[in-house]
């Protein structure tokens, strides 16, 4: 066969089935079972413009304990918002977690309070909210700062979002 044919057929193999092994969890270890997480829209408005993200929603302890172990690839414009039911300081860790990732914290108001920047993989370093946390967004390291996400930056939560913090026993004041 010759050898542009074979590249392009490699080139659209990947292009189909990466992403749903990404999507699978296929780099999971032996023993750690794959987990669904919501899905919800999110905008970060910053002096930079107007980015809409594609979130994954960690609620319960399980998918907060799990949050992005594992994953080779985050993707542009993906991300993962854990609720938590009240505000509080919170801290992260990047173990098992293979990317970078910038950790946005963000208050019951949908203010900035701090963020975790280009977090290093790997690594069990206590990463801090910095004051009370309602929200954690994980994006792509160096994102926030492309971004240029500030303390005038303002976040816009999707439905499936703000129906569950209607529901909760804290609501959202943003």
């Amino acid at each position: 066969m010759p050898r542009l044919p074979l590249l392009l057929l490699i080139c659209v193999t990947l292009t189909v089935f990466l992403p749903s092994l990404v999507r699978s969890q296929a780099f999971l270890p032996d023993g750690v079972a794959p987990m669904e997480f919501g899905r919800d829209t999110l905008v970060i408005n910053t002096d930079r413009g107007r980015f809409e993200y594609d979130i994954e929603v960690a609620i319960t302890p399980e998918q907060q304990a799990r949050g992005m172990m594992w994953r080779p690839v985050l993707g542009p414009n993906k991300g993962l918002l854990f609720i938590f039911e009240r505000e509080r300081s919170v801290t992260f860790w990047m173990r098992n977690t293979l990317i970078p990732l910038d950790m946005i914290f963000i208050d019951n108001a949908g203010k900035l309070v701090s963020i975790q920047r280009e977090a290093e993989p790997l690594t069990t370093t206590k990463r801090p909210s910095n004051g009370p946390a309602r929200f954690t967004l994980e994006i792509d390291g160096g994102a926030a700062a492309l971004m240029n996400i500030n303390e005038t930056t303002t976040f816009e939560f999707g439905t499936a979002t703000l129906s569950y913090l209607a529901a909760s026993s804290s609501p959202f004041k943003g």
